[in-house]
């Protein structure tokens, strides 16, 4: 869209929402608010009172608040963006934790120390944290970090593996046992 230089003065507000059409048709307009809104203002010799004028004037109110409610995002957009970033960052947050169980689990190293706060568990998520500052409010929060919930989740990580192998072993060919006896 090419605008035309004017060296006039327009109501940037008042004229989006002219060209939205939210308002009525731009013929049936006072000269003062048109003066804004299509042919440029330029009486500068009574601005002042003029800009005080238009400010306060009803069209440019209305235009204010239907010109902010159409970019403005609404409530209910704002709690489920929102919901959904919180969903995401405890779903990281999970996948973390369980990650770090693996490993420890895999090293054979012990998830619990003397203290909940001195655990391998928890000192790992500590350093791990250093990269994600959604999990430092996870490991605050120790709603899921209870002992029932991480032996819940190594009982699942044992199964898992469990399953795996089951799976692997029904899938080959038929085992064959060599039993030497020496007499």
């Amino acid at each position: 869209m090419l605008f035309k230089v004017k060296k006039k003065l327009f109501c940037h507000t008042c004229r989006d929402a002219f060209e939205r059409e939210i308002h009525a048709n731009k013929t049936k307009l006072n000269p003062t608010y048109r003066s804004f809104i299509t042919d440029g203002f330029c009486d500068w010799k009574n601005a002042r009172t003029r800009f005080k004028y238009h400010e306060s004037s009803k069209i440019h109110s209305d235009s204010i608040y239907v010109v902010n409610q159409q970019t403005k995002p609404t409530v209910i957009a704002q709690l489920i963006s929102t919901t959904k970033r919180q969903q995401e960052q405890h779903r990281e947050s999970l996948l973390i934790q369980i990650s770090s169980l693996i490993y420890l689990l895999r090293q054979g190293l012990a998830l619990r120390g003397h203290s909940d706060i001195e655990s391998n568990l928890i000192q790992l998520l500590k350093l791990r944290s250093i990269d994600n500052n959604f999990l430092k409010e996870w490991i605050n929060d120790k709603k899921y970090l209870s002992h029932d919930i991480i032996n819940e989740l190594c009982r699942e990580i044992y199964l898992f593996i469990i399953r795996d192998i089951v799976k692997e072993v029904s899938h080959t060919l038929p085992l064959c046992v060599i039993i030497h006896c020496c007499i």
